[in-house]
Order: structure tokens, then sequence, then C-alpha cells
């Protein structure tokens, strides 16, 4: 190769540059594939799994070496490298049971009965067939504030039949209703203003 005038140490150079770029090209390839066949051998995701990484959340459909594939609650086909799931944290909201718990945080005016209140919240809570009658519902008096009492619903559904945010919504619904027929009062935040106006008694800039 020196006889037909290709210069070796240019070619060497040349080679290990190239080297270098395909290490660095295939560095996250191999994380990756390591990554997956640590979520493969540890299990803790399955597929049909509802899981949370990062802002993304949605249903595990498929687990491959590379990447794991999510469909989150829009429809949307999320791909999610293995290195993410592996060196970062994530939830796994069914990872031992399909069971989720929400709570549902309401303001009460102090005119209002608590006990009348905890009594329309719970028979709401039987109405809605996606909510669990086991664990049963519960309503807790939370907080008193300035302004308010704080009252809470808690409820359980089965993640394997029900979406979280679509029932909370429907919850939500069903408890402005019920608070109508009801009359039960949600309060504002209120503040008090006192305005002081000049009496004869009081001196001003034109005496």
């Amino acid at each position: 190769m020196s006889i037909i005038g290709i210069n070796l140490t240019t070619l060497t150079v040349f080679a290990g540059a190239i080297g270098v770029g395909i290490g660095f090209g295939l560095r996250d390839l191999i994380n990756n594939f390591i990554s997956g066949i640590l979520l493969l051998v540890e299990r803790p995701l399955r597929n049909g799994d509802f899981i949370e990484v990062g802002a993304n959340q949605g249903l595990v459909k498929q687990i491959g070496i590379r990447s794991l594939m999510i469909r989150a609650i829009d429809g949307r086909d999320v791909i999610v490298p293995n290195s993410e799931v592996i060196s970062r944290t994530f939830v796994n909201w069914t990872l031992s049971d399909k069971l989720r718990r929400t709570t549902i945080s309401v303001n009460l005016s102090y005119d209002e009965n608590p006990h009348a209140v905890k009594e329309v919240l719970l028979k709401l809570a039987e109405t809605c067939p996606e909510i669990l009658k086991t664990p049963a519902p519960s309503v807790l008096l939370s907080d008193f504030t300035d302004y308010s009492m704080k009252i809470s619903l808690n409820y359980f559904i089965d993640m394997s039949q029900a979406i979280a945010p679509i029932v909370k919504s429907k919850v939500l619904f069903l408890i402005w209703e019920r608070f109508k027929e009801a009359g039960i009062r949600i309060p504002y935040p209120q503040q008090d203003v006192h305005l002081k106006t000049n009496t004869p008694d009081q001196p001003t800039l034109d005496n």
C-alpha cells in the first residue's frame, strides 16, 4: 500500500475516528439492549400494566429488546427507550394489584352540616358503577380553613375495568349535581376590605 502511494498513518487515523464514532453510536443501542434484558428478567412491568414514565401515562402494549410501547389515554403510541425505565424512577399502578385509590377534596361553607354532606357523597359513590364496593368508599373531614371546611371522598377503582381520569371527571360532575339538588354551597375565598373616609373632626389638607 505504501508502494502505490497510500499513507498508512492517515489510514490508521481515519479508521480510528470511524471506530470511535461507531462506538459512541452503539453505546445507547447497547445500553437499551441490556436494559431490555433486565426488564425481561426482573419483570417490574408486564404487558397490560398501567405505568407512568416521566410525563407519559398509559398501558404497556409491547416490551421489546430496545424499547417499550405505551398506549396513552388519548390514544397515542409512545415509544420509550428501555434505559429510561431502568435508570429512572417510574410508577407501575398495577404491579401488585389492579386497584387504584382516588381522593377528591371539596370545600364546604361553615353554614353546611358536614354529616349531611357525608351522606350525600357516600350515596353518590354507591350510584357510580365504576367505584368498587370493596374496599368501601369513605368520606373524611380533613381540615378547617379561614373560610371553609375541607371534606374528601376516597374511593377505589379497578384499573383493568376503568380509566381513573374519566371516572374522576364523572364523580366531579355528580358532586356538582347532587350539591345543587341538596342546596349545598361551595364557598369562594373572601376578604374583608375596610374603607376609611374623612370626618369633620379629622384635619384635611384644606385646613
